[in-house]
């Protein structure tokens, strides 16, 4: 694909129309491959979304443009497994789902369609693995073998074989089902996606990681003063200012440099209402040399550094 490169490059100098280029093209198989790993499509648009925020954010580490599927699969497997260890299935009794579709127009045809989508999905779960990750790519996304391939890091021969024998499992009925369902599911039908990760973008100004997902949001919510938006175990959004910083779930309790800081009216009491509240002081406040500024060092309870700053004037 020869204008990957130049999406990428025009990316990394800034020009988000050229990143919109590559969410496109990518989007399906993004959010075939987390779906086939999560068997949620919810979840599955919201990994990928976060994995298309990530990439942006990470693409000077990209050395090779041309390699940008195979590493964004990289990404999507990584906030995959941040949900899945984080995450519990809901399943839903059969009379409660019956409920809801009655109360919707058309019931008849609409319980039809769920079913028929239901035993589509449980089909293609029931694979292999391997057989359900090419199944959902190829099918969800109107890709190639070869684009396939290249953001599984296979051959174009083992996808072949994977396709073959997913399809002699499926038999050929079901196989005209499958490619309806998937591709029904896929989010390239709308701007809706594309849209959603541009705005991610722009609004996401600190990307923090959270081993603790609920301790992590009370303490920016109750210690540092942050507006919650959303509110997950793998992914929340809290409102500083203009800026929105993130949480994204999985997270170690390492430390990791965020660039984030905060301007309070007492230092002192902020730093001990962070060692309170489970963080770790770095460093006590200090002047710095020539203005008049106290700055303190410090980490909340998930291991992220920030700053705080009092002005003494």
């Amino acid at each position: 694909m020869p204008e990957l490169e130049d999406w990428v490059e025009r990316a990394r100098g800034g020009d988000l129309s050229a990143y919109d280029e590559l969410v496109r093209h990518f989007q399906d198989m993004a959010v075939g491959y987390a779906y086939s790993r999560l068997g949620d499509l919810g979840l599955a648009q919201d990994a990928a979304q976060e994995a298309f925020l990530l990439a942006y954010r990470q693409l000077d580490s990209l050395r090779a443009p041309g390699a940008f599927a195979g590493w964004l699969s990289r990404i999507v497997f990584t906030q995959c497994d941040r949900i899945t260890r984080r995450s519990r299935p809901v399943s839903v009794p059969p009379e409660a789902a019956s409920a809801i579709a009655s109360s919707e127009p058309n019931s008849n045809e609409l319980i039809e369609r769920r079913e028929l989508g239901a035993q589509v999905r449980a089909a293609v779960a029931a694979l292999p693995e391997s057989e359900r990750y090419v199944t959902a790519l190829f099918y969800m996304g109107d890709y190639s073998q070869a684009e396939v391939a290249g953001f599984l890091g296979i051959s174009v021969s083992a996808v072949k074989s994977r396709l073959h024998s997913a399809r002699e499992r499926l038999r050929e009925r079901m196989m005209d089902m499958v490619k309806d369902t998937l591709r029904g599911d896929a989010p390239s039908h709308d701007e809706q996606f594309t849209t959603r990760v541009r705005e991610l973008i722009q609004a996401v100004k600190f990307m923090l990681t959270a081993q603790d997902m609920e301790r992590a949001v009370t303490f920016y919510r109750d210690v540092m003063g942050l507006e919650v938006i959303t509110h997950s175990p793998h992914w929340s959004e809290l409102r500083y200012g203009d800026a929105i910083v993130a949480l994204h779930g999985g997270g170690d309790g390492s430390f990791i440099e965020t660039g984030l800081s905060f301007q309070v009216k007492e230092i002192a009491t902020v730093c001990d209402a962070v060692v309170a509240g489970g963080g770790k002081l770095r460093m006590s406040p200090q002047d710095r040399p020539g203005e008049p500024i106290l700055l303190a060092d410090l980490t909340d309870p998930e291991g992220n550094g920030f700053m705080i700053a009092e002005n003494k004037d």
